[in-house]
């Protein structure tokens, strides 16, 4: 009865602690460039009156999980969510809306994936991702999200 030979053993174990332990990194960076993203289209359309919302914003990243990495934009004044929440306001800022974080967030969905997936290619890319059993080499990155 025949087996299967392995090769590069060694090599192959060697591969996926360095991708273990590069991810964390690469995740956080994903996840800032992101929400980077996220701010610029937000504050494009953020209510300006005297300008005190737009710059209560503030980014947070959350990197301290050993396996993901969470990146948050918040507006820090009293009014903040009733603006953000309610219908049918006019603003006399063109193009704003009340809804300043969520349809940004929304409208960046298919840019964040993409950032995401660039920054794991580029962590294959750096010739540590492949993983190899004999001739065989494959790569795989999918349902990032």
């Amino acid at each position: 009865m025949g087996g299967i030979k392995v090769t590069g053993k060694a090599q192959l174990i060697q591969n996926l602690n360095w991708i273990r332990y590069q991810t964390p990194t690469v995740a956080s960076k994903a996840a800032l460039r992101a929400i980077q993203l996220v701010e610029a289209k937000s504050v494009a359309v953020c209510p300006i009156d005297q300008g005190t919302l737009v710059n209560s914003r503030m980014v947070e990243l959350d990197d301290r999980g050993q396996n993901n990495a969470a990146a948050t934009l918040s507006y820090n004044t009293e009014y903040a969510a009733a603006v953000h929440e309610k219908p049918g306001q006019k603003f006399t800022r063109a193009g704003a809306t009340n809804k300043y974080l969520e349809n940004p967030l929304k409208e960046s969905a298919t840019a964040i994936r993409m950032i995401a997936i660039m920054a794991f290619k580029s962590l294959f890319a750096k010739g540590h991702g492949s993983i190899g059993l004999g001739n065989k080499t494959s790569t795989t990155l999918r349902d990032i999200f």
